[in-house]
């Protein structure tokens, strides 16, 4: 393995050659490198009043006085001027050279509002919790505000007489909310009414939102995000002769890399903040009044996505609530007109400080208080298809990212992109008045325009709604499959029959079992959808036309091949039942959009509206729940105003006392490194980053169990109880089912009349460290005494593997279960897995290489787990984990319809199942197998017995990414 990278000065060890360089950048340590000193740069910073006050003679100013030639790579950086490369184990990575350079080191930080309070001085010297009283007191408060409890609930609450003997300092939810609003300000939320002349509306059009350009701040500047933002482009390859390219982030993307090029050509040095934007109209009430709200977010594509997506995270910042009206008009349509030209008309009054910051550029600094020369383009939109083709100003059935429209939504290859270019001069080839909005919209039709006459990103530099309208995951992909192939299933199969059939299938633990069936879902969320899309192919295979499930499990190419087979079985159908014989699906042809936007824009999963689908919980929904719902809108940003505050005051005393407590252990580090110099690196490689969840939250972070971790301690208990074998770490519970019981007793509660035997031969034969095959003739010598008598017993094992593309990442741990009969499980629960027996082949990455003769060949063979045993030797220490595998599968054909493979259940010559006993260090991974129903399923099957009774199983690859990537790569 190669060593990993180290500091030049004081040989910290660090994952990545990136974190070396970041590491030596800090201003507060010891191996600090200054950078190349900027001629007048704090004269200069000193014109600039804030992030929002631009004016075109300063940035004159800045051209004058900061020259082209200060901002060329650094000669110790770049000795030939070329772009510099870093190698991170297997990928080499090039940056863009001489980009987002520090300007200085005096910028503003997080913890800079703080100490700029007015109370700073008693936060520093007499109360670090002011305006509260202690700790405890701050934590009821935080509580209370940040619980969504109503003000008169807070009011019974604080008036109970427990709470009145603890004598606070607010005795009221007013009380209380006045303290909090003394607290460090986050930026301030603004209302403007928005003239909508010569057209009325039937209420007031307002419309809330905040300073765009300090909330980018405010992301920039969180301490949380430190290590998570990237601020030059970069390309990554797999090899230094950089053949194959890798796209992780929007900014390894090529669109990243042109921006900065466009901005080398201006000013050199200049540093590229990708904006999102993110926007959904959501229901307020469902019940009372139906009132609708449109908040609109905002985030940073310079954050790491793994960062950025996470919730908890509040990565994406809400900067405004565009204004919901009705406009007074007798043409439906032309309401509809007037929405749209006033949703880019409230945009254009958000995003003002934005466009100037990305056509002149603005001074920002990031958490350590580095200022650089930033440009705000807008990288990506995370909207549905609707507001989509409203945002690129066309009408319904267009295509918003290329110029095909419903009739070209069929065709089997990608039309020209739309490109900003080409919107804007169809929009100036108009003659007619936009006020004469009747007129104006008829003339719009033949460009297939919407009638929005100046969209908001018309002089947004750097920035292409081509480009910006990313592919949206959970609307394009899984609301599709939801949509359109789930249906087209239903009615070739009967909603009877899937019904059934997915209720059948044997639950996995920690994932969705569909009781009940599908066709009756309500409120579907992204999850069930992709819960659903697990098994769709191997439930409806038999009861379909194998057409249709060519077409679901092919890919768009081999859809274009099949898709008349979806007509031809009457599968594609209206509301009504008519048959639908055209292809007129806007998602059907935004999915030709979804490879080559890859190269620019990074990985679709990054632009899911997952993330800020949720967020609404929290931005809109809980917030609204507390108010009386007059004037809702204004009620909900003092809401959101006091979490934030709350939030950011937490997160500022959690820092000032790791402040004090890191200045003394430095002082004590003093002390003693004079004594011993190696205890300043013990002490600091002991140092973790900080989580957002146990900072801003107060709790620990829900984190993935490392059992690979687990098992390189060292294990007290025989056998050991976590362990690792290959690529798998195996993880038992510490108390086994079963303690201690004798051979013939377990035989008899599990069903294992040759046990006995089966223990004879494994022992007989597994006296090398070969991997035991499974099946063949069986070793019988009943007259072979065991060394032991009795065994334990465990019914789950938890299998955890690395992600098959990112050997770092690791993955959630699996539970497979192995139990005997009991309520419920009339036949017991044992899962399927898979299992390695030989050990030249290195799963995943193997895959099951020679599974057509499985046994003969003996690479991968699957089996089910009937029980799972141990047993120790009274001779040698180590310890032995056994399982019995009753009945054993192997698949030697493939189903050309679905594309899987087939395995049947094996048996001995007199009928009965085979089985043998094996490690438990064999298993490899869960093998999700689904029944080969046929044409109609057994109508005597349930979830609990469908595996044990039936004889022929698909080998789901679909069950999720990984599978697929080991079975089919």
């Amino acid at each position: 393995m190669p060593a990993k990278p180290s500091c030049p000065q004081c040989g910290k060890s660090f994952e990545e050659e990136i974190q070396v360089q970041r590491h030596l950048d800090q201003p507060r340590t010891k191996c600090h490198q200054r950078p190349t000193a900027f001629a007048d740069a704090a004269e200069l910073l000193e014109q600039f009043a804030g992030p929002s006050h631009i004016l075109r003679q300063q940035h004159r100013h800045f051209q004058g006085r900061f020259r082209h030639d200060s901002l060329q790579p650094d000669p110790e950086y770049f000795p030939d001027g070329r772009t510099r490369s870093v190698q991170r184990d297997a990928l080499v990575t090039d940056y863009y050279p001489g980009a987002a350079r520090v300007v200085h080191q005096h910028g503003t930080k997080f913890m800079d509002a703080f100490d700029q309070d007015r109370f700073a001085k008693t936060h520093n010297t007499e109360n670090l919790y002011y305006p509260f009283v202690d700790h405890p007191e701050w934590e009821l408060a935080d509580f209370l505000v940040t619980s969504d409890l109503s003000m008169a609930a807070i009011d019974r609450f604080l008036s109970l007489p427990l709470i009145r003997q603890l004598h606070l300092s607010f005795q009221s939810a007013n009380q209380l909310r006045g303290l909090v609003e003394i607290l460090p300000s986050p930026p301030p939320w603004k209302c403007q009414h928005v003239d909508t002349s010569p057209h009325q509306t039937k209420t007031v059009t307002r419309l809330f939102y905040r300073d765009t350009v300090e909330c980018l701040q405010t992301l920039l500047h969180n301490p949380l995000f430190t290590d998570s933002i990237d601020f030059s482009p970069y390309r990554v390859f797999t090899t230094a002769q950089r053949l194959v390219r890798v796209y992780s982030e929007w900014m390894s993307g090529d669109i990243a890399w042109r921006m900065q090029d466009k901005i080398e050509a201006t000013v050199g040095g200049g540093c590229v903040l990708g904006v999102i934007l993110s926007s959904d109209k959501t229901h307020v009430t469902n019940q009372s009044g139906g009132k609708v709200s449109h908040p609109l977010l905002m985030s940073l594509a310079n954050i790491r996505s793994e960062v950025r997506m996470k919730v908890s995270h509040h990565a994406f910042v809400p900067v405004a609530f565009l204004p919901v009206v009705d406009f007074i008009h007798n043409n439906q349509r032309m309401k509809s007109v007037l929405s749209d030209c006033l949703y880019h008309q409230c945009l254009d009054i958000v995003v003002k400080p934005l466009k100037i910051a990305a056509r002149i550029g603005i001074m920002l600094s990031d958490p350590l208080g580095n200022s650089r020369y930033c440009y705000t383009p807008l990288a990506s939109c995370i909207v549905d298809t609707p507001e989509a083709c409203l945002i690129a100003c066309v009408r319904g059935k267009t295509s918003p990212v290329t110029l095909a429209d419903y009739s070209k939504f069929g065709d089997p290859f990608r039309h020209q992109s739309r490109t900003k270019a080409i919107t804007l001069n169809c929009i100036e080839s108009i003659d007619v008045d936009p006020n004469n909005l009747v007129d104006y919209f008829e003339a719009c039709g033949e460009h297939r325009l919407n009638g929005v006459a100046l969209p908001f990103w018309r002089d947004w530099s750097l920035s292409d709604p081509a480009y910006f309208l990313t592919p949206e995951i959970l609307h394009t992909f899984f609301r599709f499959s939801y949509d359109h192939d789930l249906a087209w299933c239903i009615r070739a199969v009967s909603p009877a029959e899937i019904d059934f059939r997915f209720s059948i299938l044997q639950p996995i633990t920690n994932h969705q079992h569909f009781a009940t069936g599908i066709t009756k879902l309500k409120q579907v969320t992204g999850r069930t959808q992709r819960d659903l899309q697990r098994y769709l192919i191997a439930v409806i295979a038999g009861a379909a036309p194998a057409g249709l499930c060519r077409k679901i499990s092919a890919a768009l190419e081999g859809f274009h091949t099949h898709k008349q087979c979806i007509i031809n079985a009457g599968a594609r159908c209206g509301e009504k039942g008519q048959l639908i014989e055209h292809w007129e699906i806007p998602k059907l042809e935004l999915m030709q959009s979804v490879a080559p936007s890859i190269p620019l824009v990074g990985p679709p999963i990054h632009w899911t509206a997952d993330t800020t689908e949720r967020a609404h919980i929290d931005v809109v929904k809980n917030p609204a729940a507390v108010t009386n719902n007059v004037d809702f809108e204004s009620q909900i940003c003092r809401n959101l105003d006091r979490h934030e505050k709350c939030r950011t005051f937490s997160l500022a005393l959690h820092l000032r006392k790791n402040e004090v407590g890191s200045q003394s252990t430095d002082d004590n580090a003093d002390l003693d490194s004079e004594n011993n110099p190696q205890h300043e690196q013990d002490v600091d490689s002991d140092v973790e980053p900080l989580e957002p969840d146990e900072l801003v939250l107060g709790v620990a972070p829900r984190r993935v169990h490392n059992y690979f971790t687990s098992s390189a301690k060292p294990s007290t208990v025989f056998p050991p109880r976590s362990f690792i074998s290959g690529p798998v770490a195996f993880h038992l519970g510490f108390h086994p089912a079963v303690g201690s019981m004798g051979i013939s007793d377990v035989a008899e509660k599990y069903g294992l009349p040759d046990l006995h035997p089966a223990l004879v031969h494994y022992f007989c034969c597994n006296h090398d460290d070969r991997p035991l095959a499974v099946g063949g003739q069986r070793y019988d010598r009943t007259d072979v005494p065991l060394p032991f008598q009795r065994l334990q017993v465990w019914h789950k094992v938890c299998l955890q593997q690395m992600a098959y593309h990112d050997p770092t990442a690791i993955l959630p741990a699996q539970t497979l279960n192995a139990s005997p009969p009991a309520t419920g499980w009339p036949r017991g629960r044992y899962d399927a897995a898979l299992v390695n027996v030989d050990r030249s082949m290195v799963w995943p990455h193997s895959g099951l290489k020679g599974s057509a003769v499985l046994i003969e060949l003996g690479y991968m063979t699957l089996i089910h787990m009937k029980v799972i045993l141990s047993v120790r030797y009274a001779s040698s220490s180590d310890p032995f984990l056994r399982e019995d595998c009753k009945m054993l599968v192997h698949g030697r054909d493939f189903d050309e319809v679905t594309g899987m493979r087939v395995v049947r259940r094996v048996t001995r010559a007199c009928g009965t199942p085979t089985g043998d006993v094996i490690p438990l260090s064999q298993l490899r991974a869960l093998a999700p197998l689904v029944p080969k129903f046929g044409g109609k399923a057994n109508a005597r099957l349930t979830a609990q017995t469908s595996s044990y009774y039936s004889n022929q199983f698909y080998l789901n690859h679909h069950f999720d990414k990984e599978l697929y990537y080991a079975l089919c790569s």
